[in-house]
């Protein structure tokens, strides 16, 4: 952590942003258009693609938690109104259902962009990396995905539960624009502040799938990326590398691999 006079800002609009006390999403990234008359808000809606193209996939439960924390509803109106938003989506051909690994109830099933959803994100997006233009995700992207927006709701929540904390959750485009290297590709990048003190870290899901040389090589391209001094010009220190696993032995097992490096 380091001390700093302002509040962490983005070099591109975050993927999600908690000001002290409060989650807020960005009424400017809105488009009042997308082209056909909708049933639904027009700021959900794109929200809505926005987070399906930062994460890759979505739980109906955690878009309903990113869209409508702030919102005084019942849980019930929550669960409609993301219905609704998701079925308006569904209809313009721009989202689709999709299986996630060892979850077999339709109540749990994702939802990611069509290839359509993904073309009409990047229009909007002059960042948003081409390799995600894809018709569909693999298995192991969706539960990888998932696991990632869990990680990103764990930090928004504590952070709306401390009250003093401003948080900047960015997706894996927005690091490469802030730290301008490809050498080493976060998940997310998130920043903390908290009076006037401000802490980064890459963030990694790892969700004990890869072989253990893989991640050796990416700790490897982390510290390319340290060597390279390209993240400097962005950065004041180096920030944290944050991996989160699937459990305490296996947190360990990496930090074993991490420290042969």
């Amino acid at each position: 952590m380091k001390p700093s006079g302002a509040p962490p800002t983005a070099v591109t609009k975050p993927l999600l942003r908690v000001t002290q006390g409060s989650s807020s999403d960005d009424p400017e990234h809105a488009s009042r258009d997308l082209n056909t008359p909708s049933r639904v808000s027009s700021l959900r809606v794109e929200r809505t693609l926005r987070l399906l193209a930062g994460f890759g996939a979505l739980r109906r439960d955690q878009l309903e938690s990113f869209l409508l924390s702030d919102a005084t509803l019942t849980s019930g109106s929550r669960r409609v109104v993301t219905h609704r938003t998701l079925g308006e989506l569904r209809e313009r051909g721009l989202i689709q259902e999709v299986a996630l690994p060892g979850r077999p109830s339709r109540a749990s099933r994702g939802y990611a962009l069509t290839e359509a959803g993904h073309r009409l994100y990047a229009a909007r997006d002059a960042a948003y990396p081409r390799r995600r233009i894809r018709p569909a995700p693999s298995v192991v992207l969706l539960d990888h995905a998932a696991a990632l927006a869990e990680i990103a709701i764990a930090f928004r929540d504590a952070a709306l539960a401390a009250r003093d904390i401003a948080l900047l959750w960015e997706c894996d485009w927005e690091a490469v624009a802030r730290i301008g290297s490809t050498a080493a590709i976060p998940d997310a990048f998130v920043t903390l502040e908290r009076g006037g003190w401000l802490a980064r870290a890459f963030v990694e899901a790892d969700r004990s799938t890869e072989w253990y040389s893989a991640f050796g090589n990416k700790v490897r391209r982390y510290v390319e990326l340290y060597r390279a001094d390209a993240w400097r010009a962005a950065l004041a220190t180096w920030p944290l590398v944050l991996t989160v696993t699937t459990s305490d032995a296996h947190a360990r097992s990496l930090a074993r691999v991490a420290e042969r490096v």
